[in-house]
Order: structure tokens, then sequence, then C-alpha cells
């Protein structure tokens, strides 16, 4: 028994004792046993942020599609804008909505974001969009902010000269 598991165990009705061990068990894929405490945390929490947070990460790994609940409760917990995009455009990249992927991503370049988790989400949108727009505002509004990789800085490369190869061949084309 680990620390985490120990501490809710000699805390079971706490919310965060909870919370955390739910956490724990996502972490280390154990969704059978996070799904069994997350379904006793949602009747006894059922309208906070945090623990819609998690029904949300929990639907995306078992890639479940009945996430509108979590929505409107965290909607109407009062979560800012920037936790519900990035928790959307995570399920949208899990079940590989191209539409929804663009759509959302585009919404969220333009928050300020503070955490990890929506940062390290809108980088993969970058990369799975491979839209030029998207791009460009990633790059205005982050990349002098970020540690840059080797990767990110090869995929952003890879996007802004398919724009431009596109763009010289339109050009050569009217000529």
């Amino acid at each position: 028994m680990d620390a985490i598991e120990k501490h809710y165990r000699d805390r079971p009705r706490n919310r965060i004792a909870v919370r955390h061990f739910i956490k724990s068990l996502l972490d280390d894929d154990h969704l059978l046993e996070a799904s069994f405490y997350f379904n006793q945390l949602i009747k006894i929490d059922p309208k906070s942020i945090e623990t819609n947070k998690l029904g949300y990460l929990l639907a995306i790994k078992r890639f479940d599609n009945n996430v509108a609940d979590f929505d409107r409760n965290l909607y109407e917990a009062g979560a800012d804008l920037a936790t519900i995009y990035s928790l959307q455009l995570a399920y949208y990249l899990a079940f590989d909505s191209k539409n929804n992927i663009l759509n959302c991503a585009n919404a969220l370049v333009d928050i300020e974001l503070k955490d990890s988790f929506g940062l390290n989400t809108l980088v993969q949108a970058v990369e799975t969009a491979s839209d030029y727009k998207l791009a460009s505002q990633f790059i205005n509004n982050y990349y002098k902010n970020i540690n840059h990789t080797p990767h990110l800085d090869r995929m952003l490369k890879e996007i802004l000269v398919s724009r431009l190869t596109a763009t010289l061949k339109s050009l050569r084309e009217k000529k």
C-alpha cells in the first residue's frame, strides 16, 4: 500500500483524500478501480470542479463519450474557460475529432494558460491539426514563454514551411 492509498484508507470520507487516491489510480492506469471510487465520489461531491475534472480525465482514459454532465457541472461550478477548453481539447484529441480539435484549440490559444496540462494539450493539438493559423497564434502567444524542445521546434517549422511552400506554388500558378 503506497502513501496515497494509506492516506485515503485513513480518511475514506475526506473528499480531497478520495480525489488524490483516484488521481493516483489514474496515473497508474488502474481504470476500473478509479471508476469505482469515482462513482462513490461523484455521489457525495457532484458539483465540485475538481471532481468533474477527474471525471473528464477518467472518461478520456476510458474512451467514454459521456462527458456532457462534466461539461455542464464545470460551467455551473464556475470553472475557468482555460480548464474547460483544455479538458474538451484533450477529449477531442483522444477521439481524433479533427474539426472539434481545431475549433477548441483556436479558442484555447487566445486564453492565458497557467497549467502544464492545458499547455501540453494545446501543443499536441497544434501538432495534430497542422494548421498554419493555429501554429501562428501559438507562436505569437506562447512560444517565447516556454521551454523549447527540438520536437516542438521541428513541428512548428514543418507547419510554417508547408504553408510557405503552398503560398509559393500558388504564386507560381498565377503567373
